[in-house]
């Protein structure tokens, strides 16, 4: 049976066998000596700092005082952090111009390439140093092994594996090599940028729904008649990305059509999506009072109101005779109005045509029907083809909640008015001479020089994006969806009477000072930003004071261990092997030398792991001078081979 420490005895003839259990190591040492004798030569002292003289072991060499120097520095290293983190409360607060925290900022920067390198610096030597300080006072071998391999986290992990179990120093050990991550990342986060606001309020005043129209009078139409024309035309031959904007030309906040949102909420808002929104004109609402920082935001909300249609008959056809007889028997003839001579001479290409519901006393009614139109449009003129929407109109009052964003308005949610509860079916189309002025003016408002030729007004409703197209001189507007129709000409029809309440206060946002005019009060809320400044995250703070006390503890504990040891430093050098072995013959002398010194001697001597002993059924493993080494003789002559696969070794 073989000892642990002995040789296997398998394959062995019986004289080796007696030879290797009497006298192992003497069969050895004889192989050895060979090598030593036969094959390579003495080598004689590789320098003057190669003694075999005695010499006590604190005397004087500059790699010693360059090792002292060098704990010095990473004795203090570990404080330089703890005073960038001194440095980060201080800047903390300041504005991000300010130049000394913009000099810190750019130092923390730097925290996770630095820190890992010191941090290596300081806990490799540490465990080098206490593994020396053990050894010289008796320790295992595990122990000394887990020190000196403790380079890395991944080496003091690995470590653990290698033993096969845990112990309390390997813990320490890996908790210990964590700290190098974390701390990099504790500079690096260490102070950041914040942007405070300050928040106030402003006064707000914008146009009311309920301001007058100038078609309830003469002297207003005449007044202003050329303004509302002009914001009209302006509004529908506007690009289509300023037609589908939530404000419009002149920044004036868009309603959209609370219809077509999604469901409200338990308090009545429906959310507007700014990628997919119908407007309810083209004209916004004018607000005064806005002249905000360009980068403050604002939050208000506006009561307005727009008119809403629901056309069940859309239709063509060309029995033009029938068209005002049948709109008649829907409502009181004596109350209709017929403002345009389009049936008699075909002098415009549309027309609208109003009827008041049959109702007794209907003034006096609450909850009154709705109002029915009659829209027409020439589509074809031989034969004279008409297309008709026998529309009932009522008025949507609605809440808009108005965000802007650095200067950028749009409506951000809607619901419908709790303060203007008066019926839907109560429109301004109910007062006469509005009626009949808006619905003589509306086919003629841009009235084409040729006769039977359609208006910008059909044209918009046939497509929006070429209002000004005369490529085609009648539209048929027949071949639109209802719905489409339906969602245009609602659009079209009330820009049309927006741009005629109030028509000069929409290009400037100001008042428009007369009697007819309506502003309504609101309060905004503003939150305006104040200069970014920098803060210190103290969390992030915090981690770097610990970690850089633990490294400094760490220094401190390296260069204690280091002062308090008198052995030279050989643990962790491959030179180390070379003491007092057989295989390397050397010059007497050099123990006192620290690893990194006999290093250096050394450093010109050609090494090689060997079979020490090439003739015996089982070979010797060990670290030889190179085969080469003794002036270029063979492997075979110096009694030395290579390591192979399948030979057995002890």
């Amino acid at each position: 049976m073989s000892s642990v420490l002995g040789p296997s005895y398998q394959g062995l003839t019986q004289q080796e066998k007696l030879a290797l259990s009497s006298n192992y190591h003497e069969v050895l040492g004889t192989y050895s000596n060979r090598i030593r004798t036969d094959s390579i030569p003495n080598y004689p002292a590789p320098s003057r700092n190669w003694t075999s003289k005695p010499q006590p072991l604190d005397g004087f060499t500059w790699w010693k005082f360059s090792l002292r120097v060098f704990d010095i520095l990473l004795l203090f290293l570990p404080l330089l952090f703890v005073l960038l983190g001194v440095f980060a409360i201080k800047v903390s607060g300041r504005p991000t111009s300010d130049n000394f925290g913009q000099t810190i900022l750019r130092i923390t920067l730097l925290g996770p390439t630095i820190w890992p390198i010191m941090f290596a610096a300081i806990a490799g030597r540490m465990t080098s140093m206490i593994a020396l300080y053990r050894a010289e006072r008796g320790a295992t071998l595990g122990t000394l092994e887990q020190l000196v391999a403790s380079r890395t986290l991944f080496s003091t992990i690995e470590m653990q594996f290698l033993f096969g179990r845990i112990s309390f120093l390997g813990i320490g050990l890996i908790l210990l090599w964590c700290l190098s991550p974390v701390g990099g990342q504790a500079a690096l986060r260490l102070l950041d940028t914040e942007q405070h606001m300050s928040y106030s309020s402003s006064n707000l005043t914008y146009l009311g729904s309920n301001s007058t129209s100038i078609f309830e009078g003469l002297d207003g139409w005449q007044t202003a008649g050329f303004a509302a024309i002009a914001l009209f035309s302006a509004a529908i031959v506007a690009p289509l990305p300023l037609q589908q904007a939530p404000v419009d030309a002149y920044s004036n906040v868009k309603i959209p059509v609370m219809e077509s949102l999604g469901s409200p909420d338990k308090y009545g808002w429906r959310t507007v999506d700014q990628s997919n929104v119908s407007y309810s004109s083209l004209l916004g609402i004018p607000v005064v009072g806005m002249s905000q920082p360009p980068a403050a935001n604002m939050n208000f909300s506006i009561e307005s109101s727009y008119f809403s249609f629901d056309c069940p008959e859309f239709y063509a056809t060309t029995d033009t005779n029938s068209i005002i007889p049948k709109f008649d028997e829907l409502g009181n003839p004596s109350k209709k109005t017929n403002t345009s001579s389009l049936l008699n001479n075909y002098d415009e290409s549309c027309f609208l045509y109003g009827a008041m519901p049959n109702e007794p006393n209907r003034d006096y009614n609450p909850n009154p029907s709705p109002r029915n139109i009659l829209f027409g449009s020439i589509s074809d003129s031989g034969p004279t083809k008409f297309t008709v929407a026998n529309c009932s109109v009522v008025q949507s009052r609605v809440e808009s909640e108005v965000l802007c964003k650095q200067g950028n308005c749009a409506v951000n949610r809607m619901r419908r008015s709790l303060f203007d509860t008066r019926s839907p079916a109560s429109t301004p189309l109910e007062i006469n001479s509005l009626r009949a002025n808006m619905f003589l003016s509306f086919p003629n408002s841009l009235k084409p020089t040729h006769i039977a030729t359609s208006t910008p007004i059909d044209r918009f409703i046939f497509d929006p994006s070429t209002p000004l197209n005369v490529t085609i001189r009648l539209v048929d507007l027949s071949l639109l969806p209802k719905a489409l129709f339906l969602v245009r000409f609602s659009l079209i029809f009330n820009t049309w009477y927006h741009a005629s309440v109030s028509p000069l206060a929409y290009p400037g946002n100001s008042y428009e000072e007369n009697i007819q005019t309506e502003w309504n009060a609101t309060i905004a809320a503003v939150s305006s930003p104040l200069p970014t400044t920098f803060i210190v995250n103290r969390i992030w703070l915090t981690v770097l004071f610990v970690c850089s006390i633990v490294l400094f503890a760490t220094a401190l504990a390296s260069s204690v261990a280091k002062l308090c040891s008198h052995s030279p430093d050989i643990l962790g050098f491959v030179s180390s092997l070379t003491r007092d072995s057989p295989y390397i013959p050397l010059a007497p002398g050099g123990t006192t030398l620290d690893g990194g010194d006999r290093a250096r001697e050394l450093r010109n001597l050609a090494v090689r792991i060997e079979d020490v002993a090439p003739r015996m059924r089982v070979g010797h493993i060990a670290l030889t001078i190179s085969s080469n080494a003794g002036g270029g003789s063979s492997l075979e002559e110096a009694n030395l081979r290579r390591l192979k696969k399948g030979r057995l070794y002890a």
